[in-house]
Parts: C-alpha cells; sequence; structure tokens
C-alpha cells in the first residue's frame, strides 16, 4: 500500500489541513454508517489538531474517540492522554464527543488487559481514522523498541488487540508504565494518519522508511505493511 506524504511549511498549516481532513472522513462515515470512530494519539501536534476539530459543526454525537496509547496514570495526571484529548477536543462543538480511555482503575496495565481488550472491541472496529506520532527512537502509540513483548505486539496476525509496555529504558519526559494498541488493532483502520514535525524527526522518519526491522523502530510495522492506507503529514 503506498504511502502518500503531505507537506507543509509549519506546523499550524499541518494541523489545519489534518483537521479538515479528518472531519471529512467522519463526516462521511457518519453519513454512509450512522457512526464516525477515530483513534486519537498524545503529542502537542494532535493537541493543534484537536483545537481546530473542536471547533467544527459535525454530528458529534455520533462520532465515538478512543486513544491508541495511554501513560498508566490518573486522569488528573499531567502525563494522562485522555485528560490532555478531554481538555482540546472535548469542547466547543464537539462538548458531546464520547470518548473511550485505555486507562482503568488496576494498579497496572498488565491486570487490564481484558478490560482493555473489551473497550476496544466495543469500539467496533474497523475504525475509520487511526492518528499516530512518532518519537525519535522510532516507536509510535507505545510500541517502544526492547521491551519484551514487542514482538507479540507488532504481529499484524496476532491474537491481542492491546499490550502492557514497559519502556527500557523509560523515556525521561514521561517515565511510566504504558497501554497501547497493538499492530494488529492499529492497521484494523480505513485510515492512518501520522505526524511528523521538525527536521529532527522527519530524519528519523527517513531512517525508518529506509529499513526494515520493525523491532528496531516500531513505526516501520505502520510503515511496511500492505493492508491499510497510510498518510504521512510533514512540517519543518
Amino acid at each position: 500500500m503506498a504511502i502518500q506524504y503531505l507537506d507543509f511549511e509549519n506546523p499550524g498549516e499541518l494541523a489545519d489541513t489534518a483537521a479538515q481532513n479528518i472531519a471529512a472522513i467522519l463526516n462521511e462515515a457518519v453519513s454512509a454508517t450512522g457512526r464516525g470512530t477515530m483513534v486519537a494519539a498524545g503529542g502537542s501536534t494532535p493537541k493543534a489538531i484537536y483545537e481546530r476539530l473542536s471547533k467544527k459543526f459535525m454530528p458529534w454525537d455520533r462520532i465515538f474517540v478512543t486513544l491508541g496509547d495511554e501513560r498508566w496514570v490518573d486522569m488528573d495526571h499531567e502525563l494522562s492522554n485522555e485528560a490532555m484529548i478531554r481538555q482540546h477536543l472535548r469542547k466547543n462543538e464537539a462538548r458531546n464527543i464520547s470518548i473511550t480511555g485505555l486507562k482503568t482503575p488496576h494498579e497496572t496495565p498488565y491486570d487490564a488487559k481484558p478490560q482493555v481488550e473489551a473497550r476496544i472491541r466495543d469500539m467496533k472496529p474497523p475504525f475509520d481514522v487511526v492518528m499516530l506520532g512518532m518519537g525519535m527512537d522510532g516507536h509510535t502509540a507505545s510500541l517502544f523498541p526492547g521491551d519484551p513483548f514487542l514482538p507479540l505486539a507488532l504481529d499484524p496476525e496476532g491474537a491481542t488487540n492491546c499490550a502492557a509496555i514497559h519502556p527500557d529504558p523509560m523515556p525521561a519526559e514521561a517515565p511510566v508504565l504504558r497501554m497501547t494498541m497493538t499492530v494488529k488493532a492499529l492497521l484494523n483502520a480505513r485510515k492512518i494518519m501520522i505526524f511528523v514535525a521538525g527536521a529532527d524527526k522527519c530524519k528519523v522518519l527517513e531512517q525508518a522508511v529506509k529499513g526494515d526491522n520493525a523491532l528496531e523502530m516500531p513505526i516501520r510495522a505502520i510503515l511496511k505493511q500492505k493492508q491499510t492506507p497510510v498518510d504521512i503529514y510533514r512540517s519543518k
């Protein structure tokens, strides 16, 4: 499946176009099936997209959002992806949107897997659009190189839709356990959008595209697959 690249002069232009395109996909899904589904991503670039999406007149009461990954922290914690999405998307015109988080009351994400599996199934995939970012180490969602469960989580034919992840080494900006959708779940979509902002990350993306080892750079499991169309939004 060919990758489509969309290049922008700055992150603001990227966010404008991404919000417009996501809105079009979700509106089309609601018109065709009565509902739209989106897998949201954390990070600063998606945050700007959510701000723009929240102001669009859409059938938000028929649009359902979940997350590609979550840090294992409470909802009131500054590292919570769900809290960020609620703050920047669930307002303005989108104030009634339904958000299904991946965090549960369980002490660890390992204990929470059955409940999170059920939540993902209840979203009734395939998803209409999946949003993904990429780290400087080539991780995407919370699929980090070096985790012992990574080979299973990267298997597109695997038996599970989620995996508990213990990044090693822990990222300095968020040194916590994670719950992530597996590649199998992320590929169960009509469209994947990857957002890459900044010259350094664009260089990492180039490196990822040139290689094949997804255990080294997990984003390759998305870039190299032939199942789901991928749009890459890049900005300087």
